[in-house]
């Protein structure tokens, strides 16, 4: 049986100087995209680990034909 592909995104966070005591985070410019095949991008620009994360996805996924 082949192993079930679980692909994550996760996306950098910046904390920002708090002016009232609370922790204020947006997001950074950079993701990492992985699955458990494997695929790891490394922390890289969002937009390249998004398009890696749609492609392997896309190559992965297998449509199943329903009547």
């Amino acid at each position: 049986m082949a192993t079930a592909h679980v692909l994550t995104i996760e996306r950098e966070a910046l904390e920002l100087p708090s002016e009232d005591g609370w922790a204020m985070h947006v997001p950074g410019p950079h993701a990492r995209a992985t699955c458990s095949c494997g695929l790891d991008t490394g922390w890289t620009p969002a937009a390249r680990a998004h398009r890696t994360f749609d492609a392997h996805r896309s190559r992965h996924h297998h449509k199943v034909n329903t009547p």
